[in-house]
């Protein structure tokens, strides 16, 4: 991520939506390669990652796996319940 967006002045604009999602596929990309490189039997492991990044009034999401992110503006407590079980209907 640094890498590619570290160059850019964010005082002045912010970057290109295209460019963002290139530097999280790159992040991604680098983990994997990271894990793989371990020094580990890694063939039966896994993971999951969700990641956000807010870029002045854009929200970035990038995941892998099955995880998975939800977006809440304000909820009351039963309405935060109804989300939790809602996982059974997603499967």
């Amino acid at each position: 991520m640094k890498k590619l967006l570290g160059s850019h002045d964010f005082s002045k604009e912010y970057p290109p939506s295209s460019r963002v999602f290139d530097a999280l596929k790159e992040a991604f990309l680098t983990a994997q390669q990271e894990v793989v490189n371990m020094p580990m039997d890694t063939r039966y492991s896994g993971s999951t990652c969700v990641s956000v990044m807010t870029i002045g009034k854009k929200l970035f999401v990038a995941n892998v796996g099955d995880s998975r992110g939800i977006v809440i503006k304000s909820l009351t407590d039963q309405q935060i319940n109804d989300v939790k079980n809602s996982k059974e209907d997603l499967t």
